[in-house]
C-alpha cells in the first residue's frame, strides 16, 4: 500500500533509525568485549589453579571463544539487523521525546490509510501530519539518542581492558595471558613453558642439521617439580610423531638439564618437550642434504718390481684392495662442493692427514688426494659442508694391501712316483702360476745311489713366454743323460720364481730306475700259495702216519673183541695226535694268508675252498678220531661196532680230503706259475721285439743308439733271470715230459743270456749288440710257445682238482645235514653213542658255519650280507642248543634251518658270479693291455661257466623261482657267453694281442 507520510517526517525517522543502530552496534561490541575480557580473566584465573594442560586449554578455549562469538552474532548482527518498520520508529521515537506522544503514531498509521476509506477526513489527516512534521523539524536526534546510553559497558570494557594491560605489563603474568589469549592452534607453550629453555642449538631460528643425521638438543628446567624426565616430541610433518624421554646432561652436576636428540626424517621437522604437564612451543628444523660421494675412481699404481702398467677402476664402492706398496690415485665425486674435504688414512702404528683437492677449479665437487697402501688399514673422508656443518659421521673404507704371494707350482703328470726304466725318458708337465707375475721356472735334479753324489744339480727352463701370471710347463726328461744305473733313485722337482724374487718349490717327484718289465707283484703273489702247498703236503703226511696206526680192518677187530689190537690203535693215535693238530692249525693259518693276498673272484673262492676243506678236516673228522678212538675199547661189546665205523670213516674222510687237498693246492700253484710264466715271457718277448725294433729305426739318427738298447738289454737279462727262475721252481709240479722242456729252456736262456750280456756291458757298445739282442727274442719267444699248451692243460687238471675237492667237502650245508641225520639216529634210538654223535654234530655245525664266516670275511670280495645270513645260521644252532629242547622238537627246526642256508649258499653263488662278471667286464674295458689278459682272466671265464652249468640244477633243487633259473640258463646259452668263450679260447691258444685290443690298434 502506498503511503503518504510527510517528507519532513520521513526524514526525521531515517535519522533515528540510523543513530539508533549505531547505538545497538557500539552497545553490542561493548559487550563482546567485555564478554571476552571476561573470558580470559575467568581462564587465567583456571590455568594459575590447575595448570591446564593443552587438551584442557583446547577445550576451555574452545567454550570461551564460542561464548564470545555467540555474544558478538546476538549484539552486534542480529540485533541491529531487526529494523522495525515506519511504525516501531514512531512509536521508540515518541518513547524518547513525550511530545510527539500520541501524535506521531497518529500521523504514521493515518498515512498508510487510502483514500476515501476509513472515518477520518483527508482535510484532518493533512492538518495532522502538518502539524507533526512541523514538531519534528525542531527534533535533534542525537539529542534523543545520546551516546551515554551504551556508557556503562563501554567503561565495563574499558576497566576489564585495564586489567588485562596491568596484567600483560608484569612479566610473571605475560606468559600465562598470551597463552590463554592466543587461541589453541596458536604455536605456543604453557604458562610456565618460560621455565623450559633450549640451550642448544642456541640459535633458534636457524638450526639445521644433515638429512637422515641426528640433531643434538639441550635444554634446561626451572621452578617445574618434575616427577620424571623431559620428554621430546618430533613430528615429521607426514603424521609419524614421536615421544622420547630425555636423559640427563652427562655434562652438568645438576639435574635441571637434559639431552636428546632429533631425527632429521624430512626437510623439515618439528620439536617441542615436555615437561611434567608443561609444554613448550613447536621448534622447527631444516634437514640439509649432507655431502655425499657419488662416485670413487681409483688408479692403482703398481711396485716398479712388478711391472704391471697402472689400473683404473671406476664406479666401484670405497673399498680398496691393491698390490702391497702400489700407490692409490683416489678420486671422489660429491654431490655438492663443500667448504673442506680431508683423507685420513689409518695404518696399525701410522696415521696420515691429506687435504682432498679439486684437481679441476671449475669442478669443485671432485677432489682427489694420493696415499701408499704400506699394509692394511682404513681411510676416511671427513667432509664439510658450505654451510660449516661437518657430517657426523665420517665415511671410512677398508684398505687391503695383499701381499705378493708365493708363486705356485704343481707336478701335474706324473701324479705320484714312478718306477721307469733307465733308458726311458719320461715327460714331466707342470703348471706354474702368481699373482703378478713368474720370471723363471727352474728344475733341480739328484741322482741318488751308491757311489752317487747327493748333490741337487739346477737347470733353467727355457720357456719364452715369461713373464707371465701363469705357465705350463712339459718338460722331457731323459734318465739315459742322467746316467741312472737300476737301483738308483731319481729326484726331481721344479721351483718358480716370481718377478719379486720369491721361490716356491714342488713336491718331490722320486723315480725309482728298475729293469723289470713285468708286473713283479704277480710273482710275489705266488709266495702265499707256495706256503699253502707246503702246509698241505705237511698235513697230508701227519693224516698218513695217523692212517698207518689205525688197522684197516678196524670194524672186525671190534666185532671180533680184539681189545689189545684197539687200545694199540689208541695209544698210537695219541703219539701221533700232536703233529697232526699243528698240522691242521699251520695249514688253516697258511690258507688265512692267501686268501687275504688273493685276487677277488675265483683266485679268493678256490683259496676259501681249500681253507674250508682244512676246517671240515679239523672240527669234523679229527674231532670224531679224537671222540670215538679212544673211546673204542672201553664200549660194550654192542655198541662197539658202530663205533670202529664212525672211526673208519673219520679216517677215511681225512685221508681222501688230505690228499685231495694237496693235489689242488698243487694244481692251483702250478696253473698260478704257468700262468705267470706264459704272460712273462710273452711280455717279454714283446719288450724284446719292440727295443730291437726302435734300435734299427735309430740307427744313424740317435747317438746314443746303441747305449739305449745296452741299457734295456741289461734290464731284459733281469727278466730273462726272472723267467729261468720261474722255470726251475714250477718244474717238479709238472708232468715229466713237461718237466724235461723247462729245463732245457732253462739251459737255452743261460747260453743266449751269456752271450748278450757280455755285449750289452760293453764299454761303449757297438752295433755288434743288435745281432744277440735279436737272438734272445727268438730264445724267448720259443720259451713262450713250449709254455703255452702246457700251461692250457693245467689250468684244466686245476679246474678238476677243484671239483673233485668240492665234492668231498661239500658246501656249508653239510654238517647241519649230518646233525640233522644225527638227531635221527638219536630220535630212533636213544643211546649214550647217539647221544656223543649228536653232541659232536652239534659242536661241528656251530663251529664249521663260524669257521666259514671267518674264510669268507677274509676274503678281499666278501659279501657281507652272506657273513650275517652264517652268523645268525650259527648263533640260531648255538641257541636251539642251550635250550635242550627234546631231540625230536630240535628236528623239527634244524630240517627248515638246513633248506633255509641252502637257499641262502645259493643267493651267494648267484652273488659271487654278478660280481665276478662285472669285475672282467670292468677289467676288459678299462685294463686292455694288462699282463692276465691271455692267462687269469681266461680262467677265470672258465670258472664262471661252469657256475653257469651249475647253479640251475641246485636251484630247482631248493625250490627257487623259475624264473631266476631260466634267466641264468638262458645266460649261459646266449650268443654272447659263445662269443666270450670263443675269445678266452682263443688266448689261451697263442698269444699276441687279441680281441679287445685290436681296436686300440
Amino acid at each position: 500500500m502506498e503511503t503518504h507520510i510527510d517528507p519532513a517526517i520521513r526524514r526525521q525517522l531515517a535519522a533515528f533509525r540510523g543513530r539508533w543502530r549505531l547505538l545497538l552496534l557500539g552497545r553490542g561490541l561493548a559487550l563482546t568485549l567485555v564478554a571476552a575480557l571476561s573470558a580470559i580473566l575467568l581462564m587465567i584465573a583456571t590455568d594459575l589453579a590447575l595448570a591446564l594442560d593443552e587438551n584442557a586449554r583446547a577445550w576451555t578455549a574452545s567454550s570461551v571463544y564460542g561464548f564470545v562469538l555467540l555474544t558478538f552474532a546476538i549484539t552486534c548482527l542480529w540485533r541491529p539487523l531487526r529494523v522495525p518498520d515506519e511504525r516501531g520508529l514512531a512509536t521508540l521515537m515518541e518513547k524518547a521525546d513525550p511530545n510527539l506522544r500520541d501524535n506521531l503514531l497518529a500521523a504514521v498509521e493515518l498515512s498508510n490509510v487510502a483514500e476515501g476509506q476509513g472515518y477520518d477526513s483527508t482535510v484532518f489527516r493533512e492538518l495532522l501530519q502538518e502539524n507533526v512534521a512541523q514538531r519534528m523539524s525542531q527534533v535533534r536526534v542525537p539529542t534523543l539518542l545520546p551516546f551515554n546510553l551504551i556508557g556503562r559497558w563501554l567503561t565495563a570494557a574499558f576497566v576489564l581492558a585495564l586489567i588485562i594491560g596491568i596484567i600483560g605489563a608484569i612479566p610473571a603474568s605475560r606468559a600465562r595471558l598470551l597463552r590463554v589469549a592466543a587461541p589453541w592452534w596458536v604455536n605456543i607453550g604453557s604458562a610456565a613453558s618460560r621455565n623450559i629453555t633450549l640451550i642448544d642449538p642456541a640459535d633458534h631460528a636457524n638450526m639445521r642439521a644433515p638429512l637422515g643425521e641426528r640433531l643434538p638438543v639441550l635444554i634446561e628446567v626451572r621452578n617445574i617439580v618434575l616427577h620424571e624426565n623431559p620428554y621430546l616430541e618430533t613430528d615429521d610433518g607426514e603424521g609419524n610423531i614421536r615421544q622420547v624421554i630425555m636423559n640427563n646432561d652427562p655434562d652438568s652436576n645438576g639435574t635441571s638439564r637434559f639431552v636428546s636428540s632429533v631425527k632429521m626424517e624430512s626437510r623439515e621437522m618439528r620439536f617441542r618437550f615436555h615437561a611434567d604437564r608443561h609444554t613448550t612451543h613447536w621448534f622447527s628444523a631444516t634437514a640439509q642434504e649432507p655431502p655425499q660421494i657419488l662416485a670413487f675412481t681409483k688408479k692403482y699404481i703398481f711396485p716398479s718390481y712388478a711391472g704391471l702398467p697402472p689400473k683404473v677402476i671406476e664406479n666401484e664402492a670405497g673399498q680398496v684392495e691393491v698390490l702391497q706398496g702400489s700407490d692409490v690415485d683416489l678420486t671422489i665425486e660429491l654431490n655438492q662442493p663443500v667448504e673442506s674435504a680431508k683423507l685420513e688414512v689409518q695404518f696399525p702404528h701410522i696415521t696420515n692427514l691429506v687435504e682432498l683437492l679439486p684437481p679441476d677449479p671449475t669442478k669443485p665437487a671432485i677432489r682427489a688426494a694420493t696415499f701408499n697402501a704400506v699394509t692394511n688399514g682404513l681411510y676416511l673422508i671427513k667432509l664439510v659442508a658450505q654451510g660449516g656443518r661437518p657430517n657426523r659421521e665420517d665415511d671410512q673404507y677398508p684398505i687391503e694391501a695383499i701381499p705378493d704371494a708365493l708363486p705356485e707350482i704343481t707336478i701335474t703328470a706324473p701324479e705320484s712316483d714312478i718306477s721307469r726304466q733307465p733308458e726311458d725318458i719320461l715327460v714331466l708337465e707342470a703348471d706354474a702360476s702368481d699373482d703378478v707375475n713368474l720370471k723363471t721356472i727352474h728344475q733341480l735334479i739328484r741322482v741318488e745311489g751308491s757311489d752317487r753324489n747327493a748333490s741337487w744339480a739346477t737347470n733353467v727352463v727355457q720357456l719364452p713366454n715369461l713373464p707371465e701370471a701363469n705357465a705350463s710347463i712339459r718338460l722331457p726328461l731323459d734318465l739315459l743323460k742322467l746316467d741312472a744305473r737300476p737301483g738308483d733313485r731319481v729326484l726331481t722337482r721344479l721351483a718358480a720364481v716370481d718377478v719379486k724374487g720369491q721361490t716356491n718349490h714342488t713336491g718331490t717327484l722320486a723315480i725309482a730306475v728298475q729293469s723289470a718289465v713285468f708286473d713283479t707283484a704277480r710273482i710275489d703273489a705266488l709266495q702265499p700259495k707256495r706256503d699253502a702247498l707246503k702246509a698241505a703236503t705237511a698235513l697230508r703226511e701227519a693224516v698218513t702216519a695217523v692212517r698207518a696206526i689205525i688197522p684197516g680192518n678196524l670194524e672186525q677187530k671190534a666185532r671180533d673183541g680184539a681189545l689189545g689190537d684197539l687200545r694199540k690203535a689208541s695209544d698210537d693215535f695219541n703219539d701221533v695226535q700232536p703233529k697232526l693238530s699243528s698240522s691242521l692249525a699251520a695249514a688253516d693259518q697258511a690258507l688265512l694268508r692267501a686268501i687275504a693276498k688273493s685276487r677277488a673272484g675265483r683266485d679268493a673262492a678256490e683259496l676259501a675252498l681249500l681253507g674250508a676243506t682244512v676246517a671240515r678236516m679239523r672240527l669234523d673228522w679229527y674231532e670224531a678220531l679224537k671222540l670215538h678212538l679212544p673211546a673204542l675199547p672201553a664200549d660194550p661189546a654192542k655198541h662197539r661196532p658202530v663205533r670202529a665205523e664212525l672211526v673208519s670213516a673219520a679216517i677215511t674222510q681225512l685221508d681222501q680230503s688230505a690228499s685231495l687237498l694237496e693235489d689242488a693246492a698243487r694244481c692251483q700253484l702250478a696253473a698260478d706259475e704257468a700262468a705267470v710264466l706264459l704272460d712273462h715271457t710273452d711280455y717279454l718277448t714283446h719288450a724284446q721285439r719292440l727295443m730291437n725294433r726302435v734300435a734299427r729305426a735309430d740307427e744313424g739318427k740317435d747317438p746314443d743308439v746303441w747305449k739305449r738298447l745296452a741299457r734295456r738289454q741289461n734290464a731284459a737279462l733281469q727278466e730273462v733271470l726272472a723267467v729261468s727262475q720261474l722255470l726251475t721252481n714250477a718244474a717238479p709240479r709238472f708232468p715229466k715230459n713237461v718237466t724235461a722242456k723247462f729245463r732245457t729252456a732253462h739251459a737255452d736262456l743261460k747260453a743266449a743270456s751269456e752271450t748278450l750280456q757280455s755285449l750289452a756291458q760293453a764299454i761303449p757298445p757297438t752295433q755288434a749288440l743288435l745281432a744277440p739282442s735279436e737272438a734272445m727274442q727268438d730264445q724267448v719267444a720259443q720259451v713262450a710257445e713250449m709254455v703255452r699248451p702246457a700251461a692250457r692243460n693245467q689250468f684244466d687238471e686245476a679246474a678238476k682238482a677243484r671239483r673233485e675237492l668240492e665234492s668231498v667237502v661239500g658246501p656249508p650245508t653239510v654238517p647241519v645235514a649230518d646233525l640233522h641225520d644225527s638227531l635221527t639216529e638219536l630220535v630212533n634210538t636213544d643211546n649214550p653213542l647217539n647221544r656223543a654223535r649228536v653232541r659232536h654234530q652239534w659242536n661241528t655245525a656251530i663251529k664249521l658255519l663260524r669257521k666259514r664266516t671267518a674264510l669268507e670275511g677274509t676274503r678281499p670280495d666278501s659279501d657281507h650280507l652272506f657273513l650275517k645270513d652264517l652268523a645268525d645260521a650259527a648263533n640260531g644252532l648255538e641257541n636251539l642248543d642251550e635250550i635242550d629242547d627234546p631231540p625230536g622238537d630240535q628236528l623239527k627246526v634244524v630240517g627248515p634251518l638246513g633248506k633255509a642256508l641252502e637257499s641262502l649258499v645259493l643267493s651267494h653263488e648267484l652273488t659271487e658270479l654278478e660280481l665276478s662278471l662285472k669285475a672282467l667286464a670292468q677289467h676288459e674295458r678299462w685294463e686292455r693291455r694288462a699282463t692276465d689278459i691271455n692267462t687269469l682272466r681266461a680262467r677265470d671265464w672258465d670258472w664262471q661257466r661252469e657256475l653257469f652249468r651249475r647253479l640251475p640244477p641246485a636251484m630247482r633243487e631248493a625250490g627257487l623261482g623259475d624264473l631266476a633259473v631260466d634267466l641264468i640258463d638262458n645266460a649261459r646259452g646266449s650268443e654272447a657267453s659263445r662269443d666270450v668263450t670263443l675269445e678266452m679260447n682263443e688266448r689261451k691258444s697263442k698269444g699276441g694281442i687279441f680281441g679287445v685290443e685290436e681296436n686300440q690298434k
